[in-house]
């Protein structure tokens, strides 16, 4: 994805209600109370990359199994079969391949999280909204990891150990890494303040 990509995925994004615009190497000045943010505009690229390798080898997976039936089918002198299983393969490419490409903004637009006084809220999804909230009590410790291809893009995924909730780890995946580095910090270092209060 190259920079006018990103520009138009940010500048069709609908604003958060009450969201400052901030870019996304800015440091908060105040992060313990901002707005409800987005995931770095990065965060499609990396999508997109991770859901094409996806998609190959589903593709890969496809092909291999309907092997067979094209073997058969040429053995049998039935070439229209065969010619049916490929158009078939045709049309399953391109379909993995346009849900790659079309979904990770998608993804981004439906992504925010905000961090103030009481804790870290998210909220994610498209069809099946979530919100998930977790209290600064609840909190064990927090991780930022990077994998290979989010080293690329400058990204981490933050992980928020729980104590006492259904889910014991929750992930953001998406963050600036340096942002990402900022939320562990001072989640942390509220959690150490209200356990020394």
């Amino acid at each position: 994805m190259n920079g006018s990509d990103e520009e138009s995925v940010i500048s069709n994004t609908q604003p958060v209600a009450g969201e400052s615009q901030a870019t996304e190497t800015s440091q908060f000045e105040n992060i313990t109370d901002c707005d409800y943010q987005y995931l770095s505009p990065r965060y499609v690229s990396f999508d997109r990359r991770t859901s094409y390798v996806s998609a190959c080898v589903i593709g890969v997976l496809l092909v291999a199994a309907s092997s067979p039936v094209i073997v058969y089918c040429l053995a049998t002198q039935r070439p229209w079969l065969s010619i049916l299983v490929v158009v078939g393969w045709l049309i399953v490419g391109l379909l993995l391949g346009a849900a790659a490409h079309a979904w990770p903004p998608i993804k981004y637009r439906h992504t925010t999280w905000r961090l103030n006084s009481l804790g870290m809220e998210i909220r994610r999804g498209v069809y099946w909204r979530h919100r998930i909230s977790v209290p600064v009590a609840r909190v064990q410790h927090v991780d930022v990891s990077q994998g290979p291809i989010q080293r690329m893009f400058d990204l981490g995924t933050l992980t928020i150990h729980t104590a006492g909730t259904k889910n014991s780890a929750v992930e953001l995946e998406g963050l600036h890494h340096e942002v990402a580095l900022q939320v562990r910090d001072r989640l942390i270092s509220q959690k150490e303040s209200l356990d020394v209060t």
